[in-house]
């Protein structure tokens, strides 16, 4: 028997609004802690802060109702609608880069800069370009393309391979 549910863990977000006032409740939890208020409060903030800082995405499939949804989940809280698959048509990989330079807090002439690479396939709507989530983000282009063709099935629409179009359009420039 085939899985009713299913969900694809993104991770904590560490990024956006949530994280945003956890790490500002975090932040006036220590202060307290160094202000030397003792009573319950700046525990309840640390909890709090952490609750909101480690928020975690993750995307929920419904395969009997054939509904897919984004969500935002806490301990004890979900945040998300159900969307019907009907909706998206495409599910689409692509590689994101990110680089950043890193400096030594000891000596700040000892710099380094980073290049991070994930390949991402988001599922969406071409008529609704609106309409796009982030389905599964992965480290390498076998485990994507791999997770690509899978999904796909799955799910039963279309795939676009942007990676392997590219490469394909290199080589055709170096044949001519």
């Amino acid at each position: 028997m085939e899985k009713q549910t299913e969900r694809i863990i993104h991770g904590a977000t560490f990024s956006g609004i949530f994280s945003t006032i956890g790490s500002v409740i975090l932040v006036a939890s220590i202060l307290m802690f160094r202000i030397s208020i003792i009573t319950i409060i700046p525990f309840i903030f640390l909890i709090i802060g952490l609750i909101f800082l480690l928020s975690i995405e993750l995307i929920e499939i419904d395969y009997n109702q054939r509904k897919i949804r984004k969500v935002l989940y806490f301990i004890f809280y979900k945040h998300g609608k159900w969307i019907s698959f009907d909706n998206f048509d495409t599910l689409i990989l692509g590689a994101d880069h990110e680089s950043f330079k890193m400096v030594s807090p000891v000596h700040p002439f000892f710099q380094k800069d980073f290049n991070l690479r994930a390949y991402d396939i988001y599922i969406v709507n071409s008529n609704d370009p609106t309409m796009a989530l982030l389905f599964l983000s992965c480290n390498n282009i076998p485990l994507a393309q791999e997770k690509l063709k899978e999904y796909s099935e799955k799910l039963n629409i279309e795939m676009i391979d942007t990676i392997k179009q590219g490469w394909e359009r290199a080589r055709e420039r170096e044949r001519r």
